[in-house]
């Protein structure tokens, strides 16, 4: 009954942008595989665990989009980006930086603006450069030394701002919200019209990763949405693997994968499963 795929043997339809910002949980990799799941057709994408939205910049040339999330700092990345006068000024801003503990510590208590702190803490956080999560509320990277003992302020730890102007073409037509899950839910609920793509935090996740809490009764009021008879809309949901989940919505699986994270250090890497589950 469980059939299992593997994303690396697959290959999208169309061409794949990476998001802005590096982000956790991204599914950049897993486009293809999501992609084969997909409704036959849709006018509108949704998503509304939008994250760092590399599934709403895939489906965005050739559909109508929707990103949501709840947290404020990367909704706001995207508002931005949607202009090209206030995204000249981040690339200024962003060009400006120059890696040193002064910097660092300015980032840490945040005494930059928030766009620019949103950047930074992103390179420390999720590309291998945050030393550990002992202290969520700090940024605390990784850091080599040079021969006399010294910290080195790697240049990759400040982003690269080449590339962002692309964006403004791709996301200016996007609807961009700042709401709660539920309630984007609602809003496509009777919409036949909606593909809505859910890739909610793991169960039980708090404010040190994702910025919320996620917990069993949400997922479960999800079930409830997609089983609903008055639901509409097509929708999609991601989530890990476990017994609970696999048994809770047999109904509603179409598939599973493997999916292996490395965490800031190769010891940490490790393999998981997701299950695709569709209302469709």
């Amino acid at each position: 009954m469980f059939k299992t795929y593997n994303a690396k043997f697959t290959k999208p339809k169309h061409t794949r942008t990476r998001a802005p910002f590096s982000y956790q949980g991204g599914k950049y990799r897993e486009i293809p595989l999501i992609e084969s799941f997909q409704p036959d057709s849709f006018q509108r994408f949704v998503e509304p665990f939008g994250g760092g939205g590399c599934m709403s910049l895939y489906y965005c040339p050739r559909h109508d989009v929707h990103y949501n999330d709840k947290w404020a700092p990367i909704v706001n990345v995207y508002k931005c980006l949607q202009d090209e006068r206030q995204t000249e000024t981040l690339i200024d801003d962003l060009s400006k930086l120059t890696p040193s503990k002064e910097l660092h510590d300015e980032m840490t208590h945040k005494k930059h603006p928030e766009l620019l702190h949103t950047f930074y803490a992103s390179k420390c956080y999720y590309t291998g450069l945050r030393q550990d999560n002992s202290a969520p509320h700090l940024i605390k990277p990784r850091l080599a030394r040079d021969k006399e003992g010294n910290l080195i302020w790697p240049a990759s730890i400040i982003p690269k701002t080449k590339d962002l102007r692309m964006y403004t073409p791709m996301v200016k037509d996007w609807t961009i919200t700042n709401k709660d899950y539920g309630d984007v839910l609602e809003q496509y609920k009777s919409d036949p019209e909606a593909f809505l793509y859910l890739d909610p935090p793991y169960i039980e996740k708090t404010t040190t990763e994702y910025h919320n809490k996620f917990t069993i009764a949400d997922l479960l009021k999800i079930k409830d949405f997609m089983e609903d008879d008055e639901t509409k809309c097509k929708v999609m949901l991601n989530v890990d693997y476990t017994a609970w989940t696999r048994e809770t919505f047999a109904n509603l699986y179409k598939g599973c994968y493997p999916i292996r994270y490395s965490m800031q250090r190769h010891y940490d890497t490790y393999q998981k499963y997701h299950l695709i589950l569709t209302n469709y």
